[in-house]
């Protein structure tokens, strides 16, 4: 009698794990309490939504802000030499 189960590798599982865990659904920082009409909390708005809408990592949001900051001071300053 042979059994024909399949043979999990470990790293089939972890990724398995991994995978699940990720999409995991995580509350929204206005449910949190944050994501006021202040400043910080409208920079925090932004920054939720390049992370949700475009479905990348918090730490890819933050660079891509701060890349975007950066280039509308360097638009600005263009538009005063003028």
């Amino acid at each position: 009698m042979t059994l024909n189960a399949p043979v999990l590798d470990s790293a089939d599982v972890v990724f398995d794990v991994a995978t699940a865990a990720s999409s995991a659904v995580e509350p929204t920082l206005q449910s949190l309490g944050l994501c006021s009409s202040f400043p910080g909390g409208l920079v925090q708005g932004a920054l939720e939504n390049l992370h949700i809408g475009l479905d990348v990592p918090w730490w890819q949001a933050i660079v891509i802000g701060i890349v975007l900051h950066l280039y509308s001071f360097i638009e600005q300053a263009d538009d005063s030499d003028e």
